[in-house]
């Protein structure tokens, strides 16, 4: 992403929160809500992603207890194996 691009993502993304009127004061309470926001949303994804059960690719019992036991990033892992 060029320099020019990333200016203009940042722009329209605080275009939404402050306008040319707005005093420092207000751009900073603006920030820390749209910063506030982002990070909600993030933490909001991952939660979802973490706590996402995958779905098992066999039958067998082993493959439910290691599904119960490992978190989902060694849980594909271990479906990868399994494959």
């Amino acid at each position: 992403m060029i320099s020019t691009q990333r200016s203009e993502g940042m722009h329209a993304y605080f275009d939404e929160f402050v306008h040319s009127r707005s005093t420092l004061k207000q751009f900073m309470k603006q920030y820390d809500i749209a910063f506030g926001n982002k990070i909600q949303k993030e933490f909001v994804i991952d939660f979802h992603y973490k706590n996402k059960i995958i779905t098992c690719i066999t039958h067998f019992p082993w493959e439910k207890q290691f599904q119960k036991v490992y978190t989902n990033l060694i849980f594909r892992l271990v479906q990868d194996q399994i494959k």
